[in-house]
């Protein structure tokens, strides 16, 4: 699946994307006031950009990133939503090179600006175009079926609105923003990791109490032992002290209680003190490590020093080298400069040519289409009547400079009549009708509108011929059967 990516947001308070082109002054104003999460389609001649902006945190940092289609469409937008906020809740923050959670839970940026981090785009662009290419259904990624009339205006709907209710609008407007209450900041593992902050407050306070506890414990058992001997030394009166007496067997279950959470405790001791012996041993065998690395150290120096003495033998080679190189770099210079004359000579040709001749044509291929432009008959292959319908021609072409460009067509039939509609300002006598495509520098291909009826069996067996004009111009013509 063919598209542009940007990234967009503000690393520390300050708008910042890539690549940073004209797109600029467009995605800066989406990402202004986005209180959760926003979609925003909006459409440019044949262009249709979506433009996704996530809040992060209270302190209003965003982060979005804008998919640019030429000449298609998505059918569902809402599941679009959902996967770009899969993208940034658990991709982007999961990987920490763009963005990350930091010790209070809260999601900051981990770059200053989005030219630090080009490998972390060229990955995000490589998981976006692997889920494209393997659910181009999934999201109803389609050609566009409509022309763009040009008119600028706006509608703002809700993400609890419909995928038709969406296209409706679309269909209406050249720009649609919808609206979502949950960004990042709302998500669940914030949540979580709030929650667990919380849990972690809570447990430290528990193992503060049961230290209290232990103390207490500790404080009691020295009065039971102050009990004990009172008690031999008034063997005597034991009858007189039998209520005492059952009060101490009250205090020894607690005792034993006591004992019973300090033997816990104890256990747990036990346990962080094998884990010390364990990170010791780890601390000897790295050690032992770094002994080794040591010795390997002497070994390399004694190397390099073994180096030292052929890198002079080799001082002299270097020198004639050298003398050499000089002499390569001011032919090389020499060469450069030949060079940028021709260059500069070609892109003026270029210019002038382009005024006039915006591309040239080098082949033409037709297919068989429905009246949605949805192929019967692909590029190239054989046509047969009974399931003509309309004819759309694809040009090869070399583009000189780049542009919406308007193009004419002429289609001859077998007896040598031209195919006609009623003329119009757009179509003038003499062609059968006209269309427009965006016209990129270099080789490339472009698919015209095409020309028929949408009832099969529109056209007759034989020879046609097809001619592609620009203003008075001849691009290139094309014979082709229908059997």
């Amino acid at each position: 699946m063919n598209f542009n990516l940007y990234i967009y947001g503000t690393p520390e308070g300050r708008y910042s994307q890539y690549p940073n082109d004209y797109t600029a002054s467009l995605l800066e104003e989406w990402q202004k006031g986005a209180k959760g999460a926003r979609l925003v389609i909006y459409r440019k001649m044949n262009l249709v950009y979506y433009g996704y902006t996530e809040r992060l945190n209270n302190e209003g940092n965003c982060i979005g990133f804008c998919v640019v289609f030429n000449n298609a469409r998505v059918l569902k937008p809402k599941l679009l939503i959902q996967y770009f906020k899969t993208v940034v809740e658990d991709y982007l923050v999961k990987s920490g090179d763009i963005i990350k959670y930091s010790e209070d839970g809260k999601i900051h940026y981990n770059l200053r600006a989005f030219n630090e981090g080009t490998r972390a785009f060229d990955k995000l662009k490589e998981l976006i175009s692997s889920e494209f290419d393997s659910n181009e259904s999934k999201y109803g990624i389609v050609p566009l079926d409509s022309i763009y009339n040009g008119i600028n205006s706006f509608e703002t709907i809700d993400s609890n609105a419909s995928d038709s209710q969406i296209l409706a609008l679309t269909n209406k407007h050249n720009k649609v923003i919808i609206n979502d209450a949950n960004g990042a900041e709302a998500s669940y593992l914030n949540k979580l990791i709030a929650n667990m902050k919380a849990e972690n407050v809570s447990a430290k306070e528990k193992i503060k109490s049961l230290e209290s506890e232990v103390e207490k414990v500790n404080r009691q058992k020295k009065q039971y032992r102050m009990v004990v001997f009172l008690v031999i030394a008034v063997a005597g009166c034991l009858v007189a002290l039998y209520s005492f007496n059952s009060n101490i067997q009250s205090l020894n279950s607690d005792l034993s209680q006591r004992k019973e959470e300090i033997k816990t405790l104890n256990i747990d001791l036990t346990t962080a003190y094998a884990k010390i012996d364990t990170m010791s041993l780890e601390l000897s065998d790295k050690n032992l490590r770094i002994g080794v690395l040591q010795n390997e150290s002497i070994k390399n120096r004694n190397s390099i020093d073994s180096l030292n003495s052929l890198t002079q033998n080799q001082e002299t080679i270097i020198s004639d080298l050298r003398s050499d190189l000089s002499s390569v770099n001011s032919s090389l210079s020499s060469t450069k400069s030949e060079l940028s004359q021709a260059q500069r000579k070609l892109s003026n040709y270029q210019n002038k040519v382009g005024k006039h001749l915006p591309l040239i044509v080098t082949d033409i291929e037709i297919a068989n289409h429905y009246k949605d432009s949805k192929e019967e008959t692909g590029y190239g292959g054989i046509i047969y009547s009974k399931n003509s319908m309309y004819l759309a021609p694809r040009i090869s072409y070399i583009g000189l400079v780049e542009g919406t460009r308007k193009f004419l067509i002429k289609l001859y039939k077998p007896d040598g009549t031209l195919s006609t509609g009623s003329p119009s300002s757009e179509t003038p006598k003499g062609y059968s009708y006209s269309t427009s495509g965006y016209i990129y520098e270099g080789e490339n291909k472009r698919e015209l509108s095409g020309w028929g009826n949408e009832k099969k069996g529109n056209w007759a067996k034989g020879t046609y011929k097809i001619e592609v004009w620009y203003n008075d111009m001849c691009l290139k013509a094309k014979s082709f059967t229908i059997y």
